[in-house]
């Protein structure tokens, strides 16, 4: 008897695995219903939580909520969304031509043939499409042009007569935003905060400054301390930058 029992125990356990493999995709769905493409992706960029059969559909959630990003156009929302789903499962078509037009205006010419690579193995029967894109990256490294780089002249930086050489280019609902805010908060540093998605201007600025400095144009949070441009949240590298302006 206690054999029996100890079989249907194990039987239960089993049956139990599928169903918290499946927690986080499951949670991600509904919050993909509801709209909340944000907390799709706190949900399930992470690509150690997700299980390998899993991937794909989950790469497939991210791909919707990319794609209605870039509707809204919340395109740093988008950003983060597209590199997450082609983490899971390269094989998006919306989403590699996404990330081949942000490699490109980047500047990062390697990275925006490496995404073409995939995209045409992924559509051999779209040579001419392939074709095309290959001659607009080799037009544009030969050039140095951007899509943005008119942008330079419709704006003249005055943060600096403000009083405060700090700038934190961010979303209200990025995470590592709110990271960089409160580090900044809790040091008692002097900041400008701008949001991107609710100033165009604001957008302009952090995109001419991040590629500049040689970075992702379309990611948040960017900081820049007296002159020095950071993306992403770390408090070692904001310390040191904060530093050095200050000398």
């Amino acid at each position: 008897m206690p054999s029996r029992r100890l079989a249907a125990f194990a039987s239960l356990a089993l049956l139990a695995l599928p169903a918290l493999a499946s927690k986080d995709l499951a949670a991600a769905q509904a919050w993909f219903k509801k709209g909340r493409d944000v907390d799709v992706l706190t949900t399930i960029r992470d690509e150690a939580r997700i299980p390998p059969a899993e991937r794909p559909q989950a790469a497939r959630l991210l791909t919707a909520s990319f794609e209605r990003s870039v509707q809204k156009q919340r395109f740093e929302l988008a950003q983060q969304l597209a590199e997450a789903s082609f983490d899971l499962d390269p094989a998006q078509p919306s989403v590699l031509r996404f990330l081949i037009n942000g490699a490109l205006d980047d500047q990062h010419f390697a990275q925006a043939r490496r995404y073409l690579e995939i995209w045409h193995g992924l559509r051999p029967q779209d040579a001419a499409d392939t074709d095309a894109m290959k001659a607009k990256i080799n037009d544009a490294e030969s050039s140095k042009t951007s899509l943005f780089g008119k942008a330079k002249a419709f704006f003249k930086p005055k943060d600096k007569a403000k009083g405060s050489a700090i700038i934190l280019y961010g979303t209200s609902w990025c995470p590592a935003c709110k990271k960089a805010r409160e580090y900044l908060k809790r040091k008692g540093i002097a900041f400008i905060e701008k949001d991107v998605e609710a100033d165009p201007m604001a957008n302009l600025e952090k995109k001419e400054k991040a590629r500049a400095a040689g970075l992702a144009t379309q990611s948040v949070p960017v900081l820049d301390a007296n002159g020095t441009t950071l993306l992403g949240f770390s408090e070692a590298q904001y310390e040191q930058a904060i530093a050095r302006g200050g000398e």
